[in-house]
């Protein structure tokens, strides 16, 4: 809970930051009227990884309105092989342009790495496969609670070191289907933030693998 205190008690402000914790704000008045607030850097940073996360978020959900314009895993496969084995992929699940985009993205940077395009594509190949895993077992998805503050409905499964957001279950529920709204790099610093990840949860992204430590405190998140 906020605290008020008149701005006049900055006289001693050590005393007026002590009062300051996650959560509770001081607020400082002046003439009887609020002037001034005080708060804790970790509510600031809570309140920026929100509002970055609603971006990211946003833009994969506008980027395909109705649906209608979702891509599904196949078409995502021939984007990067010439030629597939269709019965070597069971699981699909549809993509947003938005997610498409991010898996390109994903794409490039690997080929960029060891291995180059070969690597890439067997990355291609595990990733689509396995997202098709989790979201048909479905409770491997977790929900993402960003408070009352933040009126949306998601959920998320991780890949090695990608977070899938997906949408709400009420969604799911209504309209039978799954799709994949954006995979953000869990290395991003607001992800950490509302995940409560540590710097060394994870490899550097290029690494394309997930550290032992994060597979041995979140075993039920990774295949």
């Amino acid at each position: 809970m906020p605290k008020i205190v008149p701005i006049s008690d900055l006289r001693n402000y050590p005393s007026v930051l002590q009062k300051v914790s996650v959560g509770s704000p001081v607020y400082l008045t002046k003439n009887g009227r609020g002037a001034y607030a005080i708060s804790d850097i970790a509510d600031l940073e809570i309140k920026d990884a929100k509002l970055q996360f609603m971006n990211d978020w946003m833009k994969g959900v506008c980027s395909s309105p109705g649906h209608n314009e979702n891509v599904c895993a196949e078409s995502v496969l021939e984007t990067f092989f010439d030629n597939f084995d269709h019965h070597e992929f069971n699981y699909f699940c549809a993509f947003t342009p938005a997610a498409y985009e991010d898996i390109k993205a994903i794409y490039s940077h690997a080929e960029c790495g060891p291995g180059g395009s070969d690597a890439a594509k067997e990355l291609m190949k595990d990733m689509l496969t396995k997202i098709g895993l989790l979201t048909m077992e479905g409770a491997a998805a977790k929900e993402l609670l960003l408070g009352d503050d933040v009126q949306v409905e998601c959920r998320y499964i991780v890949y090695r070191n990608y977070y899938v957001f997906l949408p709400g279950k009420k969604y799911t529920e209504q309209y039978r289907s799954d799709f994949v709204v954006r995979i953000i790099d869990g290395n991003r610093d607001y992800i950490r933030v509302l995940l409560g990840r540590d710097k060394d949860d994870f490899e550097e992204s290029d690494s394309g693998k997930h550290s032992k430590k994060c597979s041995e405190r979140h075993p039920e998140k990774f295949l």
